[in-house]
């Protein structure tokens, strides 16, 4: 115990030291340091602007002062932004360059309302400069001997007077004014020289007073104030930055010890490190093959009840007859079982969302209504099963044989929820929201959808429970009961379809689980038919190759009940052969992908390459997708997922060749 504390005491005392010299070793803000010299050099320069702007308005070359007002502004900014050059510096100096900033600040200040007396007095001068000149030159030409002389007399002493305001050229103007005031001349000169000599001794008054503002503005300390708190900040800062340079070498020393510190506990805790590593890598190992081992278990039982049921019903209908159904019973129920195995991929491949389907808009009712009968017919007479289906007309843009997954598989769940009694109610009903709800299992954005509700009466869940049910594997049924895989694939369906799912449950009071689905107001363009009359073919020929020469001979017998010419191949190598020998034989190859030596894709772009026009589709049970790069440069048609069935083979084939 003494150990450890003396361990934990040093390692606090040498956190300590470094955060004490990690802060002090801080060197300024490179950004914020450009930033405040910009600042001072831009301040400068405004600050000349400002004094060459004054100098052009006063002689009358600035046409308006928004050159002065901008450059205030400017320099009034700058004052604001000097503010942080203090931040940079310790205590001490922080004081000083505060101080400085403030110096600039009042400077600026200063200056603003002498800028602000200057333009107002500077425009009535101005003004009055320019009345007077433009009614000198009208009556300068226009008037007689005395009057012309006058006012070339008065005309040459204002110009005096604007270049030398100081002089007696003042004098001069107000005595060439008075005598203008008393000599002869016509009524309506008489109104101008009125004019002209009230603007006239309005310039004798204010052209001091604009003079005396101008040298005030070009003698203002605001230079000399920049530049002194410029001198003030990079002293500060060359300080700041000499100590950060000594903390960092202490600092480094710091280091050096705790580094060697961590050196030595790495080695003691190197040993545990590694036998923890070794006891995750089994037990992450261990999981996987107990989820492994829970997925083959589930997916064994669901087949083992498939194949009883195949192989009783089979065996029914070889053996000799003497009574009972007739043969066409028991094959119907082998097709409903070989239906249902499909259906367990399905549920394996929309967990692992590997599964590709075609979504399209359907009518929601309908898919359910199929799904109610057939979870109707599979549950036991105790259970009880009512249905409220209020979305008639109703689409969504989907899959119709997921939809129907879903209800089957929310039915299911509900049904083994109640020990073999109880009542299972599924609602279908549309519903619109205006804002974005906050469901069990996901948000749900505002707008239009159609909700698939599955009540039960069963035994309920607590909390932790309710958050794991959609969760692959996990089931809390009895041991190979199920495979914990359909409330997952319900999961990645809605997901799929851009939905989201409410679960409300407690224990003894049952379960209730709420699908929402988006609808759309599109309807489906067209839609293949699948009545009883399939297409049929014209004798055309079909090149069949599959490694299973039992789903060679039944593909041969589907393809002839269909009107075709089937030539059948357990081998790629040997269907090439025949393709080679006569290419313009075949009207269509039906291809497996996963053969031996040579594989459906590698055979179709063999074949392409010696006719381009050939029609080929690619057949797989595979769960992955064929990559789409691999099927272009093939020239497949079309990719379908086997087990095919007469209706798909006959759609199919007619898509290419008719």
């Amino acid at each position: 115990m003494t150990a450890l504390r003396s361990l934990g005491l040093t390692a606090a005392a040498l956190l300590l030291l470094l955060t004490y010299l990690l802060i002090e070793s801080a060197a300024p803000d490179a950004a914020r340091h450009e930033h405040i010299l910009d600042t001072l050099r831009a301040a400068t320069l405004n600050d000349a602007a400002l004094q060459r702007d004054v100098l052009q308005a006063r002689t009358g070359l600035l046409r308006n002062y928004d050159p002065l007002v901008q450059s205030v502004e400017t320099l009034r900014q700058a004052a604001a932004d000097l503010r942080l050059a203090g931040e940079i510096a310790r205590s001490g100096m922080r004081a000083e360059i505060d101080r400085e900033v403030a110096a600039v600040a009042a400077a600026v200040d200063e200056q603003d309302a002498l800028v602000e007396q200057f333009k107002s007095r500077n425009a009535v001068l101005q003004n009055s400069l320019i009345f007077f000149m433009h009614v000198s030159g009208q009556l300068h030409p226009a008037g007689g001997d005395a009057l012309g002389r006058e006012m070339g007399t008065l005309t040459n002493a204002m110009l005096r007077l604007t270049a030398n305001p100081r002089g007696e050229a003042a004098a001069e103007v107000a005595a060439s004014l008075d005598r203008l005031a008393v000599l002869p001349m016509q009524e309506n000169e008489r109104e101008s020289i009125r004019n002209l000599t009230a603007h006239g001794r309005l310039i004798i008054a204010t052209l001091p007073a604009v003079n005396d503002l101008v040298a005030r503005l070009l003698a203002a300390p605001t230079s000399e104030r920049i530049r002194a708190a410029q001198k003030v900040y990079l002293d500060a800062h060359g300080r700041t930055v000499a100590q950060a340079n000594v903390v960092r070498v202490l600092l480094y020393g710091a280091a050096m010890l705790l580094a060697a510190y961590v050196a030595y506990l790495f080695v003691r805790l190197q040993a545990n490190a590694r036998a923890l590593r070794d006891r995750e890598v089994r037990l992450h190992q261990a999981q996987k093959l107990e989820a492994i081992g829970t997925l083959a278990g589930g997916i064994a039982h669901e087949f083992n009840n498939i194949l009883g049921a195949i192989l009783g019903h089979a065996e029914i209908a070889l053996a000799p007859r003497s009574g009972g159904p007739p043969v066409r019973q028991h094959l119907e129920q082998i097709m409903k079982a070989g239906q249902r195995a499909r259906c367990v991929v399905d549920q394996i491949l929309t967990f692992s969302r590997r599964g590709e389907r075609r979504h399209r808009p359907i009518v929601a009712q309908t898919a359910a209504s199929e799904a109610i009968e057939l979870l109707r017919a599979s549950l036991p007479a105790t259970l009880s099963l009512r249905t409220a289906l209020r979305a008639a007309g109703v689409r969504i843009h989907g899959d119709a044989t997921q939809l129907e997954q879903v209800v089957m598989n929310l039915g299911a769940n509900a049904a083994h929820a109640m020990d073999g009694r109880g009542t299972i109610e599924i609602a279908l009903d549309p519903i619109e929201t205006t804002t974005d709800l906050l469901l069990s299992h996901g948000n749900l954005p505002a707008g239009r959808y159609v909700r698939v509700a599955v009540s039960d009466t069963g035994r309920g869940m607590d909390a932790p429970t309710m958050q794991r049910i959609f969760e692959p594997f996990f089931t809390t049924k009895a041991a190979g009961s199920g495979t914990g895989l359909g409330l997952a694939a319900v999961h990645g369906i809605v997901a799929e379809h851009h939905g989201a799912i409410n679960v409300k449950s407690a224990p003894g009071a049952g379960t209730r689980v709420e699908a929402y689905f988006p609808r759309t107001e599109a309807r489906e363009s067209g839609e293949e038919g699948t009545g009883s009359m399939l297409p049929r073919g014209e004798g055309q020929t079909i090149l069949l190759v599959d490694d299973e020469r039992d789903l060679v001979l039944l593909g041969e017998e589907m393809l002839a009940s269909l009107g075709f010419e089937p030539v059948g191949f357990d081998n790629g190598g040997a269907a090439l052969g025949a393709f080679r020998a006569d290419p313009h034989r075949f009207d269509l190859v039906l291809t497996d992908e996963v053969m031996p030596a040579m594989t459906g894709t590698e055979l179709a772009r063999a074949m392409h390459e010696l006719r381009p026009d050939l029609p080929i589709v690619l057949m797989t049970g595979y769960a992955g997708p064929v990559p789409i790069d691999r099927i272009r440069d093939s020239g497949i048609r079309e990719v379908v997922r086997k087990p095919l069935l007469s209706a798909t083979i006959a759609l199919c084939l007619a898509r290419h060749l008719h």
